[in-house]
């Protein structure tokens, strides 16, 4: 075969493969609109994407990005080993567009974090798939999204509670913010409710403060936002890890059954220890007279997870 044909060949195979965009360490700190509008044949041409998404690390598409670009034609996201994909804000989708998602491995690749969800390489109870985000992600093709621009959406951890803050570019017709907590990442709660500015040309700030006892490492908060008419968007989820210096190798036996008789190995003077559940409600109090007590578990105490207090500190608890 001559080169001219191999040349030929080559051209063929490659246009074939379409658009593809691959956010990778090099161009990680870029915004997708610019990191995918460079090269021979780019997915993104004049605010639209088109092609396919490779995500090689844990990558954002942020919010300023998203209220420009239109997601049109065909779509696939491929999420690798690692790497998780989130959404600043809701995409929007050209009408009859098909979308896709896959995975490199059906139990080490990331979340896709979007619609306000966290969805997992293969399918889970409630709807929370890969498949189901793509389903999501093309049923929207067509519809408007709400009119307003989210610049920034943050969860940080302090002392003794988590500061929720975000703010907006433009608003029209925002009637106001709803914030959720998850223990999981997967069953979500509402605990707040903040009024939106409504009709805005300016930039908003917005901050809300959890202050509640809350148990556990990881912390997830999802933020929505409706629209005068009822239209919800979802705004995405972030997540803040609050460290427990009350380690669980001070109690023993941990994991341990309902009815059992702790050990444990108290870091401070205190007077009390607090059993807790998971949402942090108080189940038991227990007088602490010595550095070394022992307690013992509710003999109706269901299997799960449960966290000991001993003054500001927690420590996490595996009831079998």
């Amino acid at each position: 075969m001559s080169c001219f044909r191999v040349l030929l060949l080559v051209l063929w195979i490659t246009s074939l493969q379409g658009q593809v965009c691959t956010i990778d360490a090099q161009n990680a700190n870029q915004d997708l609109c610019t990191a995918c509008s460079t090269g021979t044949n780019p997915a993104v041409v004049d605010g639209r994407f088109t092609g396919r998404l490779n995500v090689t690390v844990s990558y954002t598409i942020g919010a300023q990005c998203l209220s420009n670009l239109i997601w049109d034609q065909s779509v696939e996201f491929y999420i690798d080993r690692g790497a998780n994909l989130t959404f600043a804000q809701d995409p929007t989708v050209a009408a009859n567009t098909t979308v896709a998602a896959t995975e490199a491995h059906h139990r080490h690749s990331g979340t896709i974090s979007a619609y306000g969800q966290l969805y997992y390489p293969r399918t889970q109870a409630g709807g929370d798939s890969y498949s189901d985000f793509a389903a999501r992600m093309q049923s929207t093709a067509g519809m408007r999204s709400l009119p307003v621009d989210l610049l920034r959406w943050e969860a940080e951890d302090g002392e003794s509670a988590v500061s929720l803050q975000w703010s907006t570019a433009q608003e029209e017709g925002a009637d106001y913010f709803e914030l959720y907590h998850s223990a999981t990442g997967r069953s979500f709660v509402p605990i707040a409710r903040v009024r939106a500015a409504g009709y805005s040309s300016q930039m908003n700030e917005y901050e809300w403060t959890d202050t509640r006892n809350l148990v556990g490492e990881v912390h997830y908060y999802r933020l929505l936002q409706y629209d005068y008419d009822g239209t919800v968007a979802h705004l995405g989820i972030r997540s803040v890890r609050r460290p427990s210096p009350f380690t669980p190798s001070r109690i023993h036996p941990n994991p341990a059954r309902a009815g059992a008789s702790l050990s444990l190995h108290l870091p401070q003077s205190v007077d009390e220890v607090v059993l807790l559940d998971a949402m942090g409600r108080v189940i038991r109090t227990y007088p602490a007279r010595s550095p070394r007590v022992h307690i013992r578990l509710p003999y109706n105490l269901s299997a799960g997870l449960y966290v000991l207090r001993v003054g500001k500190q927690l420590a996490r608890l595996q009831v079998v």
